[in-house]
């Protein structure tokens, strides 16, 4: 019998412009909603020193290896948002990325789920696979007979090529083995879908704890069903901005997102009906996330598809409440050559003309720097605090956002944070990403200092974030 090696690559995502940070990955989640674990050990490239305990929050660098001792689940985020989630034993390794790739991991043992909306490109071996948007679990062990690699397919399609370079297709619902005893393909079992179904459920229920929502038993019970009805009919639009409204009440906004934009995908051009609610629900997830900008850019295009979306009985069955569509701006009054952004009250600052730069005013309580803003061409400021949402964002959210590439909503949020919590290590660290993420340098080197002083006593920093700082300050 044949024995195969099988080297397991998944490279994920593309993204259109290198960023001035080193591009990291974001321990993101733990399946047990804890804030660190000991479970999974990481080397760190360049040196000896074995890491015997990582946090929500640490990011990983080219050459840094994770290796988990026991069962765990952990959530890793890419900067361009692809998520890869590890369960049980696995080691993995972050590989360097090529220009345009938004992480490559390279799975050495274990199990990895992966969702992206991004292109993805995986090498095995002789085969490369290659995929658009797509939801899929990658499985490698080995026993006597050598190493078995399991890749099943939830949603999208995956092509895969071997060294002939005839392509092959693996489609949602499918799965193909690659092992000593040869190829196979088959379609997914129940097993398959409740597996995935109960992992995906389970993770979304600690992120929304994570965001202050409470959940309950019923509410990972009906994650896991509304999952089951996405994987099992992929094409069911309706099925999939269901799922987005539960995540977005959740306030899981980077799931939601990705149901929504696919739901999008499949909806006929001529149901205005159904295309105006997704742009509707994608308002509110933006909105609760933090992002006023693309939030009123989404109602406005709600709006504009079906003047009738707003009513009541088109969003209630989603548990969306009116009050939390962020109001429509008011375009048709608005003179494209001269948007006026409101006037700061009690500040006399003057309207800006589209193009140009504002700041917001200075505290007279806090000595931190407020983020640049641009009026667009709409009139909409972006990046202005509370220009949607009185609440304080969330760190995590604006976290995400920097893995969406919002530089400007976070480094306005973290401000916003920082003037109203008072000077701390983790948010300026965040501001300081999102400023050099900007190539606004000098602010970038204000808050990577800060962040570093702060930490000396708060000890809020791994020895990761405390690198980005330094690397910050250090391209001066």
């Amino acid at each position: 019998m044949k024995r195969i090696s099988i080297a397991f690559v998944v490279i994920l995502g593309l993204t259109s412009a290198q960023s001035a940070a080193p591009r990291t990955v974001v321990v993101s989640a733990l399946g047990d909603g804890s804030k660190q674990t000991s479970a999974v050990h990481v080397l760190r490239y360049a040196t000896n020193k074995e890491e015997a305990l990582i946090r929500v929050g640490d990011r990983f660098e080219a050459g840094d290896e994770l290796t988990a001792i026991s069962d765990v689940t952990i959530e890793l985020t890419c900067p361009e948002g692809s998520a890869v989630k590890f369960s049980g034993r696995f080691r993995a390794f972050i590989s360097a990325s090529k220009d345009k790739e938004d992480c490559a991991i390279n799975l050495l043992a274990g199990q990895a789920d992966i969702i992206t909306n991004h292109p993805t490109s995986i090498e095995s071996g002789e085969r490369v696979a290659g995929s658009k948007g797509t939801v899929y679990s990658i499985r490698v062990n080995r026993d006597a007979q050598g190493s078995t690699l399991w890749c099943a397919v939830l949603d999208g399609e995956v092509e895969v090529r071997g060294q002939s370079g005839d392509p092959s297709g693996l489609k949602g619902g499918s799965k193909k083995v690659w092992s000593p005893a040869g190829i196979h393909e088959q379609n997914l079992s129940s097993d398959d879908i409740k597996g995935s179904s109960v992992l995906y459920a389970r993770m979304d229920a600690v992120k929304a704890t994570m965001a202050g929502v409470k959940t309950t038993a019923s509410t990972i019970a009906d994650l896991e069903t509304s999952y089951r009805r996405v994987f099992q009919a992929p094409a069911d639009a309706e099925a999939r901005i269901e799922l987005a409204a539960m995540q977005t009440n959740l306030k899981v906004a980077a799931g939601a997102i990705y149901q929504l934009d696919r739901a999008e995908k499949l909806t006929p051009s001529t149901d205005k009906a159904q295309l105006a609610r997704v742009s509707a629900i994608r308002s509110v997830t933006y909105k609760e996330s933090g992002d006023s900008s693309k939030a009123a850019e989404e109602a406005a295009k709600a709006q504009k598809i079906d003047p009738n979306v707003f009513k009541n009985e088109n969003l209630s069955r989603y548990k969306i409440d009116l009050s939390r569509i962020p109001p429509v701006p008011p375009l048709a009054s608005i003179r494209p050559s001269d948007p006026i952004a409101p006037q700061q009250p009690g500040t006399g600052a003057q309207p800006a003309r589209s193009g140009t730069t504002v700041t917001t005013p200075s505290n007279a309580a806090a000595t931190l720097a407020p983020p640049t803003l641009t009026v667009t061409e709409s009139g909409i400021i972006v990046g202005t605090p509370g220009l949607a949402v009185a609440a304080l964002p969330e760190f995590t959210a604006l976290m995400d956002m920097i893995s969406r590439k919002q530089y400007t909503e976070a480094a306005a949020g973290f401000v916003k944070r920082l003037q109203q919590l008072g000077t701390n290590a983790r948010d300026a660290y965040g501001a300081a990403l999102a400023y050099s993420n900007l190539q606004q340098k000098a602010e970038a080197v204000r808050y990577a200092s800060m962040a570093i002083d702060a930490d000396g006593k708060q000890k809020q920093l791994t020895d990761a974030e405390l690198k980005t700082c330094r690397d910050i300050q250090s391209a001066r």
